[in-house]
C-alpha cells in the first residue's frame, strides 16, 4: 500500500499539470497551503485515514438487486484503500469499496450500489473520491452508455449528478478513449472477453497513481457508487444465454472523503451549581451544565473564560471512544476529519470547578462557549457572579454606638455650661454665654465577619458529594473572624437544609461561636439536599447526593421456594415508597424477577417458586431500586441462593 503523501509526490514529479488538480482536491503541502477552516463544515472519512489506516465506512450500505443465473449483483470492501485504480485489484483485496454486476436472465435488469448518506441534518457539500476505476468487460454484445458510475445527489449518470463514470471519467479515464457504450469486438472477434477498464492518464505510472474525482455536485444528501447494465429498473441487461453473450460492469474507489455541512448551532441548559448561586462565592466553587449539539456531530470542545482572560476550563468533555478526535484536517476546506457520521457525543454533562481565590474580591463576568465537530460556536452563557474570599464568606453585623458622657458640673439643661457658686446676696447677674452642643459621635462601620472553615468542612463547599443514606449525616466545623482574623465570639451561626436546587431551605441546626469562635453543627442523615451555613443571610453549601442502603437475604426451603427479604433505607419526605426489583444475573447481565412495593418502614419481604428444573443449582440475586425525587439509583451486594 502506497501512502497518500507519497502518491502526491510521484503523481507530482510525473505531470506538474495533474499536481496542481490533486493538490487542489486532496492538498500537498508546500504546494497548496491548507485553507482557513470554515464554520459549519466537517469531513468524513471513508476506507482509509490521511495517515494510511484503516478508516470504518460509516453510513455507507450495499444494496444490489437480481441475484440469479449469472452472479448478478455484488460489492465489497476492503480498507484500507491503498491505491489501486483498476477494479480487479479491488475484488483480489488489495483494498477499496466496488461494486459489480454480470448480467441475469433476459429482461431483468441488474444494479449493483454502494449507497453513502449523510448524518441528519449534514449535506454534502464537496470532497473527492480517489482511486477511481470502472471497467465494461463484454462477450460479443454491446451495452448503453454510463453502465458505471459515481454520482450525487441522485443515482443517475447525468450532468447534473454524475461524479465521474466508464467514459467520461475526469481526465480521460479511459484506455484508448473507448467509450463504453460499444463492443470492442462487435466487428468479429473470439470466444474471448474484451475489456475497457479505467485507468489514470498515460505518462502516470497506471494504476498506481490513483485517478482523483471532485464531488461537483452538492447541496444533496447522497453519495452513489453504481454498475448498472443501464440506467437502473428501466431497460434490462444484454444477454443471450443461447448465443453466449455475456456483459459484466465493475467500479470501485480507493477511499473517499466526503465534505459535509452542518450549521446547527451547539447549545447549553441546565446551568447550576455554587458559582451560579445568589450572594458572593468563594474557594472553589462548581458551574454544572448540559452543552448539547442534537442535530448536528456533537459537542466538540467547551471552554469557559472570566473576563475575558485564559480560560479557566478548555477541552474535548468526551473523545467518545476516541471517535471524536480528528483524524486530520482537509487541506482545501480547513475542515476537521473524522471517522464517523457521528464523531462526538450528541449531549454531554459537566461540572466545572472554578478556583475563585484567583480572583480578585468583586464582580466578575463568566463566559461559556461551545463548538461542535463541524466548527459552528456559540456562546452559551454570559453571566456576572461577585466572589468574596476574605477568608471564605463574609457577613456583617453591628456594634451598638457609645455615645459621649456628659461634662462635669453640667445642669442637664439645654445650655451645659458649668457655673460658679452664687452668692445669695448678690444680684443675679446677666445669663453668661451658652456653650455649643457638642456633635454626636457617628455609629462605628459595621464589623465584617468571615467563616474560617476546618479542612474537613471546607473540602465539602461547593461540591457534589455523594453518600449512602446511613452514613449521610454530617458535622459542620469552623470558626467566625473578624477582618483583622481575630475570634468572633457570640456570633450565631445556623445549618440549613433544602432541596437539592436550594428551594425550601430551612434551619435544622443553630449555634453560637465560644469564646475562641468556634462552632460545631450536626445536620442529621437525610435524603438527597442542599445543606448551607448561614451568618446574617450570609451562606456557603454544599449538595450531597444520597443512595439508599439495600439491604437482602434469601432463605431456601424446600419445594423450591426462595424468600427474599430486606430493607431499603432512605427518608422519603414525603413522596412515594420505593419500589425494590429483585434480579438474578445471567450471561448476558441482570435479568428482573419480581418488583416489590416496600412497606411503611422500607421493609420488605417476597416468596418465590422456582421451576423443579432449577433444584440443585445456584444463582447470584440482587436487591435494587431505581432513582426518585429524593434519592439516587441503588443497589444491594449480591447474595447467591440455591434451588432445593
Amino acid at each position: 500500500m502506497i501512502d497518500r503523501q507519497r502518491r502526491r509526490s510521484v503523481v507530482c514529479a510525473l505531470r506538474l499539470r495533474l499536481c496542481v488538480f490533486l493538490a487542489v482536491l486532496i492538498g500537498w503541502p508546500g504546494l497548496v497551503a491548507a485553507g482557513p477552516a470554515r464554520a459549519g463544515e466537517w469531513m468524513d472519512v471513508l476506507c482509509q485515514n490521511p495517515s494510511g489506516s484503516t478508516a470504518p465506512t460509516d453510513g455507507l450500505v450495499f444494496t444490489g438487486e437480481n441475484t440469479g443465473v449469472n452472479v448478478g449483483a455484488q460489492g465489497g470492501v476492503s480498507c484500507p484503500g491503498g491505491l489501486t485504480g483498476t477494479v480487479p485489484a479491488f475484488e483480489a483485496g488489495v483494498g477499496g469499496v466496488w461494486a459489480r454486476i454480470v448480467e441475469d436472465a433476459s429482461g431483468t435488469p441488474t444494479v449493483a450500489t454502494w449507497t453513502y448518506t449523510a448524518p441528519a441534518g449534514s449535506t454534502i457539500a464537496g470532497g473527492s473520491v480517489t482511486g477511481v476505476a470502472a471497467q465494461q468487460w463484454t462477450y460479443l454484445t454491446g451495452v448503453v452508455a454510463f453502465d458505471a458510475w459515481i454520482s450525487s445527489p441522485a443515482d443517475q449518470a447525468d450532468a447534473a449528478d454524475v461524479i465521474a463514470d466508464c467514459s467520461s471519467a475526469p481526465g480521460g479515464f479511459q484506455s484508448g478513449g473507448a467509450a463504453c457504450d460499444i463492443d470492442p469486438y462487435a466487428n468479429g472477434a473470439a470466444w474471448r472477453p474484451a475489456a475497457e477498464a479505467s485507468s489514470a492518464p498515460p505518462g502516470l505510472g497506471g494504476g498506481s497513481s490513483a485517478p482523483v474525482a471532485a464531488i461537483s455536485h452538492p447541496g444533496g444528501t447522497q453519495l452513489f457508487l453504481t454498475a448498472a447494465c443501464s440506467t437502473p429498473n428501466t431497460d434490462a441487461c444484454s444477454y443471450n444465454q443461447q448465443a453466449g453473450d455475456y456483459v459484466t460492469m465493475e467500479a470501485g474507489f480507493s477511499w473517499a472523503d466526503i465534505l459535509l455541512s452542518d450549521n446547527n448551532q451547539p447549545t447549553a441548559s441546565g446551568f447550576g451549581g455554587s458559582l451560579l448561586a445568589p450572594g458572593t462565592v468563594h474557594g472553589t466553587a462548581h458551574l454544572t451544565f448540559t452543552a448539547s449539539d442534537p442535530a448536528g456531530p456533537g459537542v466538540y470542545t467547551v471552554v469557559v473564560r472570566i473576563d475575558g482572560g485564559s480560560p479557566v476550563y478548555s477541552g474535548t468533555p468526551d473523545t467518545n471512544g476516541g471517535r471524536c478526535s480528528p483524524v486530520g484536517t482537509d487541506p482545501a476546506s480547513g475542515a476537521m476529519m473524522f471517522d464517523y457520521e457521528q464523531p462526538c457525543p450528541a449531549s454531554e454533562q459537566l461540572d466545572i470547578p472554578v478556583d475563585t481565590t484567583k480572583l480578585a474580591d468583586g464582580g466578575h463576568d463568566l463566559q461559556v462557549v461551545v463548538q461542535d465537530a463541524a466548527g459552528n460556536v456559540a456562546t452559551v452563557l454570559d453571566q456576572a457572579f461577585t466572589t468574596q474570599n476574605l477568608t471564605t464568606v463574609a457577613s456583617t453585623t453591628s456594634e451598638t454606638p457609645i455615645l459621649p458622657a456628659t461634662p462635669t458640673g453640667s445642669t442637664g439643661g439645654s445650655g451645659g455650661a458649668p457655673t460658679g457658686p452664687t452668692s445669695p446676696s448678690s444680684p443675679a447677674g446677666p445669663p453668661g454665654p451658652t456653650a455649643p452642643t457638642p456633635a454626636p459621635t457617628p455609629a462605628p462601620a459595621p464589623v465584617l465577619y468571615a467563616f474560617k472553615l476546618a479542612p474537613p468542612t471546607e473540602r465539602l463547599i461547593g461540591r457534589v458529594v455523594h453518600r449512602r443514606y446511613l452514613a449521610s449525616e454530617v458535622v459542620l466545623t469552623g470558626a467566625v473572624v473578624d477582618p483583622a482574623g481575630v475570634a468572633a465570639p457570640g456570633i450565631q451561626v445556623n445549618a440549613q437544609v433544602g432541596s437539592t436546587t436550594g428551594a425550601g431551605l430551612e434551619t435544622v441546626a443553630s449555634t453560637t461561636t465560644d469564646a475562641a469562635g468556634h462552632f460545631e453543627l450536626k445536620v442529621s442523615r437525610g435524603d438527597s439536599r442542599r445543606v448551607q451555613l448561614v451568618v446574617d443571610g450570609q451562606s456557603v453549601s454544599f449538595t450531597q447526593a444520597v443512595r439508599p442502603n439495600v439491604s437482602l437475604r434469601i432463605a431456601s426451603l424446600r419445594g423450591q421456594r426462595l424468600i427474599f427479604t430486606g430493607r431499603v433505607a432512605i427518608d422519603r419526605n414525603g413522596g412515594p415508597a420505593p419500589v425494590v426489583e429483585l434480579s438474578d444475573r445471567t450471561p448476558s447481565g441482570w435479568q428482573a424477577l419480581a418488583n416489590i412495593q416496600v412497606d411503611k418502614d422500607g421493609r420488605y419481604r417476597y416468596v418465590y417458586v422456582a421451576s423443579p428444573l432449577a433444584v440443585g443449582r445456584s444463582f447470584e440475586i440482587r436487591a435494587s431500586t431505581a432513582a426518585g425525587a429524593f434519592w439516587e439509583a441503588s443497589s444491594s451486594r449480591a447474595v447467591s441462593a440455591k434451588v432445593i
